[in-house]
């Protein structure tokens, strides 16, 4: 690092403690719940993307129904508003009417993570791990009780269950199955009405996540046999109406992932084998709408979101730059980066001297908080968020394990 680089991020980061009432953290993105690293590695090359939605192959739906598609986020990066990550509070004494305490494991005994608030310290759940069962439910923490979402059409003849995601759109529970039926290993998107009622199967699928645009849900796709392909594996995305029915190919979307920031997909592939681009485009998935991006040269594997863009440099160090590949700031420490809420809020897993923190950011508000967990003698790996997220790439809520007694429930939308 250049004197004049440290110079202004020594600068960058007393300006931060000065201005911000808490500094700041992220915990969303590339490491999602350190148990479940074995699997991610399985899917980690599943990848594709999406530029509109389609009702049919080849007939390109610009405006799908339903909520109104969110613009690109309006705020841009602020380097002088950039928190210490290694001196941060913890959530609930940054935002303490955003964020709820649970115990650490269900009244079944079960650990779990928290998909969404249902209010009355209802919470809607998923069972953490293969446990044998193999649909959500709305945990009562008052009541100390569990109520199943969907029925036994779900679980017959299905071995080895685990529930990957959960989505609650509107009145509806949407979730990806993952298990062994008939001798055969698969996933699968189920969805039941929030309130009870019966299960239907929407379709099976290869990938490991989701995400809801309008009345269509949409996921990566990966040509059978291709994995080994040079340039990685052939790629594009898939839908399905809510309701069921027919699955389409998105037109227009191959070579596409999706991104942290939903409807926005990315032409950015990361994964082994595969050579990073420094350059590229961003597309919403509802509208149609490109932004370019492009890497500052000081920086590898860049990953961008509407707002800002992150990457490593070349001793692996996290750096922060516009989307043209303006305003690098870098960063002192090794981790992940990821973005949520619309790119309002920064997520990350890095190592710090008191050990592995896992950081909150509101970039509006520039107010921070991190929770720290001491790192095993000897490591010397890159940190991860301690996250409990079922792979959901654009959670309403964050789910933070703390303690072995208890997990901390982040309402991403009423951070403030």
């Amino acid at each position: 690092m250049t004197d004049e680089l440290e110079q202004r991020l020594t600068a960058t980061l007393d300006r931060a403690a000065e201005a911000a009432p808490v500094p700041a953290y992220d915990p969303v993105g590339a490491v999602h719940v350190r148990r479940r690293r074995h699997r991610r590695r399985r899917v980690a090359a599943v990848a594709a993307a999406v530029l509109m939605l389609t009702g049919a192959a080849g007939v390109t739906v610009r405006h799908p129904s339903g909520p109104d598609p969110r613009p690109a986020p309006g705020h841009s990066f602020a380097p002088d508003r950039i928190p210490d990550f290694a001196r941060l509070p913890e959530p609930g004494q940054v935002w303490p009417g955003s964020v709820h305490t649970l115990p650490a494991t269900l009244p079944d005994g079960h650990r779990y993570g928290v998909a969404a608030l249902l209010g009355e310290d209802r919470y809607l759940v998923a069972r953490d791990g293969f446990v044998d069962v193999a649909t959500p439910a709305i945990f009562d923490v008052r009541g100390g009780t569990l109520t199943e979402i969907g029925d036994a059409a779900v679980t017959d003849g299905l071995v080895r269950p685990s529930v990957l995601m959960v989505r609650r759109v509107g009145g509806q529970v949407i979730w990806l199955l993952e298990g062994t039926r008939k001798n055969r290993w698969g996933r699968e998107l189920w969805a039941a009405p929030l309130d009870g009622g019966a299960a239907r199967l929407l379709t099976t699928v290869q990938a490991p996540r989701f995400t809801v645009v309008g009345d269509r849900v949409v996921w990566e796709y990966e040509a059978p046999g291709t994995a080994e392909r040079p340039g990685g594996p052939l790629v594009d995305l898939r839908s399905v109406s809510l309701a069921g029915g027919r699955v389409t190919q998105i037109a227009g979307s191959e070579g596409l992932s999706l991104t942290y920031v939903g409807p926005w997909t990315t032409d950015q592939r990361l994964g082994t084998g595969l050579t990073a681009r420094d350059a590229g485009v961003l597309r919403n998935l509802a509208t149609g709408q490109r932004l370019d991006w492009r890497a500052n040269p000081d920086l590898r594997y860049v990953q961008c979101n509407p707002a800002w863009c992150s990457g490593r440099d070349a001793d692996g160090r996290l750096g922060l730059q516009e989307r043209d590949g303006s305003g690098l700031v870098r960063l002192p420490y090794r981790g992940t980066l990821q973005a949520t809420a619309g790119g309002r809020v920064v997520v990350a897993g890095v190592n710090v001297p008191a050990g592995e923190a896992t950081v909150v950011w509101d970039r509006d508000t520039g107010r921070a908080a991190a929770t720290v967990r001491a790192l095993p003698e000897g490591f010397d790996g890159d940190a991860g968020p301690h996250l409990l997220q079922l792979f959901d790439y654009d959670p309403e809520v964050l789910t933070l394990r703390t303690t072995e007694a208890e997990l901390v429930v982040l309402d991403l939308g009423a951070i403030r």
